[in-house]
């Protein structure tokens, strides 16, 4: 959301908004444990139910001024809080806020976040000239992962938790 982002940049949530608006703070102490091994600030990450587009981003960004957002930490914040269990987010940026997606990918994402391969197939037949904004998407996911990759390494098998 924030267009200060980039590709892979990492980002530590200090507080998780969820879409109906509920603000779940997460664990103070772990979050900014995490923050300071990856050398990173903490910053707040809108949760939503469906992919956002850069329109959707930019509003987002307005109303919220939150970092990102993403379909995931906000379920595990409610699952955490309910459960009385501490949480924290780490996530890397893929898609920053001015990559435009071709709106016919928003359809290939199914509700449980997986991909319809068929839907993608199609889409590239139907749209052949924005093979290139795939390609681009592609490359900005595998830096993302690069970037999980590496802090995962970095924070060692309990993820900064002993910390805490």
């Amino acid at each position: 959301l924030d267009p200060r982002c980039r590709s892979g940049d990492l980002i530590v949530a200090d507080a998780v908004i969820a879409p109906d608006g509920h603000l779940i703070a997460c664990d103070a102490k772990w979050s900014s444990e995490l923050a300071e091994k990856l050398s990173v600030s903490t910053k707040t990450i809108q949760g939503s139910n469906s992919v956002v587009g850069t329109g959707g981003k930019s509003r987002a960004f307005s109303a919220t001024q939150a970092a990102a957002v993403d379909m995931e930490s906000h379920i595990a914040a409610k699952l955490a809080a309910r459960h009385g269990l501490p949480f924290a987010a780490l996530r890397a940026v893929a898609d920053p806020a001015n990559m435009d997606i071709p709106a016919w990918i928003f359809k290939t994402v199914r509700d449980d976040g997986s991909i319809n391969l068929p839907a993608v197939l199609s889409g590239v037949l139907a749209h052949p000239l924005q093979i290139g904004a795939l390609i681009a998407l592609g490359n900005a996911n595998k830096r993302a992962m690069a970037s999980l990759s590496g802090a995962v390494v970095r924070l060692g098998p309990t993820l900064g938790f002993l910390a805490r």
